[in-house]
């Protein structure tokens, strides 16, 4: 993601791409990406977040699921089937559930969404 600065030192506009030399997906100011996000966003805190990334990957609803710091950021594709679905998972496996709370999209979060509707990144 690229980023350009006003003259006064706030971001006015970002462009992001696939990759260091792929395609432009969007530009954008960020508040404008954080407002396209289409898919509901939740912040897990978990016992284990490497462990509930690998499992929620393969939940259905589940769009992706990526480690955010400590927690587990979960991009679902319906907010109240998903969110009950998530935590049977969790329970099933295992792990404790301490946090599960729909949050506002980080950038990163909405280039993780961005990507994804492309068609996912390249690897390789």
């Amino acid at each position: 993601m690229e980023v350009g600065a006003a003259p006064g030192g706030k971001a006015s506009h970002a462009a992001m791409r696939t990759g260091p030399t792929g395609r432009i997906i969007a530009i954008d100011r960020p508040a404008g990406f954080k407002s396209t996000m289409e898919e509901p966003i939740f912040e897990l805190t978990t016992d284990n977040p490497p462990r509930a990334v690998e499992l929620l990957r393969d939940t259905a609803g589940v769009v992706t699921a990526a480690m955010f710091g400590r927690a587990v950021h979960i991009i679902v594709q319906d907010e109240t089937t998903t969110h009950q679905q998530v935590e049977r998972e969790l329970t099933t496996a295992g792990l404790a559930c301490t946090n599960l709370e729909r949050i506002a999209p980080s950038l990163e979060d909405v280039f993780v969404s961005l990507v994804m509707r492309e068609g996912g990144a390249v690897v390789g």
